[in-house]
């Protein structure tokens, strides 16, 4: 999607003689929550299912056990240049 792209600023430290890169979110606290039910999600089903089923899980997970604002794919026009495809597909 145009204009969501992972934000991520990079910290050098030396530690003990040795530089460590810590990488620190810009958005920590919603990467945090995504990814903490994403790996519910994952550890309650078991790997191995349709992907559907999975993201259908980890947007009830999102809305309802953590409170936050999700939706599924959002459905796009496909056209060209000189036409409509007459489909919508989802990204």
């Amino acid at each position: 999607m145009k204009g969501i792209e992972p934000q991520i600023a990079q910290m050098n430290a030396e530690i003990g003689g040795e530089t460590v890169v810590e990488e620190e979110y810009i958005h920590k606290e919603l990467s945090g929550r995504i990814i903490g039910a994403a790996m519910k999600v994952l550890n309650t089903l078991k790997p191995g299912l349709d992907e559907k089923l999975y993201e259908n899980a980890l947007i009830i997970e999102l809305q309802k056990s953590r409170g936050t604002k999700s939706s599924s794919r959002g459905v796009f026009p496909c056209t060209t240049k000189v036409s409509s495809l007459g489909r919508s597909f989802r990204i």
